[in-house]
């Protein structure tokens, strides 16, 4: 779904973790991800929670943000479109 899309605590969540460092971290580590480097999911997972404690778990196929919040997880799921990066969110 789209961000607009969101609300109550999933909004929150969805605006505390897009405000945070790690939102801007982890693109440029989906960005290295995408030209076909090898990234260690367990280091960007480390540096990604001390910038957003939201941030439960990432995985890389698909590239996927895993957010904790008080209703359940919201996933972010990073996407290209041309040079940009987007993001669909899904609750569970």
């Amino acid at each position: 779904m789209k961000r607009k899309k969101l609300t109550g605590f999933l909004e929150k969540a969805a605006k505390e973790y897009e405000e945070s460092f790690a939102a801007d971290m982890l693109g440029y580590w989906y960005s290295r991800h995408c030209l076909g480097e090898s990234v260690d999911r367990k280091l960007i997972l480390e540096e990604a929670k001390e910038e957003c404690g939201l941030v439960r778990d990432v995985e890389l196929e698909p590239f996927t943000v895993v957010l904790e919040t008080e209703g359940g997880d919201l996933r972010i799921r990073y996407r290209s479109t041309g040079a940009a990066i987007g993001y669909t969110y899904m609750k569970g």
